[in-house]
Order: C-alpha cells, then structure tokens, then sequence
C-alpha cells in the first residue's frame, strides 16, 4: 500500500502539500464514510479490515502533517 500511495502522490506532485493533504484526505475519508469498500462478499471478507487500516493510517500521516 505504501508504493501505491507514493504512485497516487507522485502523480499529484504538481500539487503543494497542503493543498495534496486537504484533497487526498477528502478523498479518503469518503471512502471511509462508505459501509463496505468492495463489492463482493469474498472481497469484503478477504480484503476490507487490511483495506480500511491502509486508508486509515494513511489518514492519520496526512493529518499528522506527514
């Protein structure tokens, strides 16, 4: 998750970072805010606990300035 999320910042470098943090945890909180990130029951099953720790740590580095 780390190398996608620095791929996901690369391709947004022409942003300063206050104005990537302000976007990018926008972005994560609406998927947060979702009651299920996949669509499948075996998606869910399989992957949404790791999912949401993925965007909740990556929450709390961009809120941490980071």
């Amino acid at each position: 998750y780390a190398e996608y999320s620095a791929g996901v910042r690369a391709e947004y470098g022409h942003l300063d970072d206050d104005t990537w943090r302000i976007g990018r945890s926008a972005v994560l909180r609406s998927l947060l805010a979702r009651p299920a990130l996949f669509v499948t029951a075996g998606g869910i099953e399989r992957f949404e606990h790791t999912a949401r720790a993925n965007l909740t740590a990556e929450l709390a580095a961009l809120s941490a300035g980071g």
